[in-house]
């Protein structure tokens, strides 16, 4: 079933689960929440069999969407290889930065073949 962020996330979604080979679900919501700072994604474990849920702000652009895709899929990566921190403070680590570089650079290089609609 489509996606209300449109075909263009979509797809980017199924990229991801391809290129990470990780197990997720993603959800596009109206409000995150916290209206003290701008938080556009969030990511928790369902469990081991079911994966990873992902919850994406709806009422964004596809740029925002998608760059808070690959943040909250590199906090699971980094969680899958290096462990889970309970600090949420240093959620953003060495292993983090390593993944969501990586990340970045596979979409730019993924990006460039797009050719649907918007």
């Amino acid at each position: 079933m489509p996606s209300a962020a449109g075909p263009r996330f979509d797809r980017l979604v199924a990229w991801l689960r391809r290129e990470t080979g990780i197990k997720f679900k993603v959800r596009t919501v109206v409000d995150l929440g916290d209206k003290d700072y701008a938080c556009w994604g969030t990511g928790d474990e369902i469990s081991a069999r079911e994966g990873w849920l992902i919850k994406i702000e709806r009422d964004t652009s596809y740029p925002i969407q998608m760059d808070a895709l690959l943040h909250e899929v590199a906090h699971i990566q980094d969680i899958v290889k290096n462990g889970y921190l309970k600090d949420v403070d240093s959620q953003h680590t060495d292993g983090f930065g390593v993944e969501y570089a990586a990340l970045l650079r596979a979409y730019a290089r993924w990006e460039k073949t797009y050719d649907g609609p918007e």
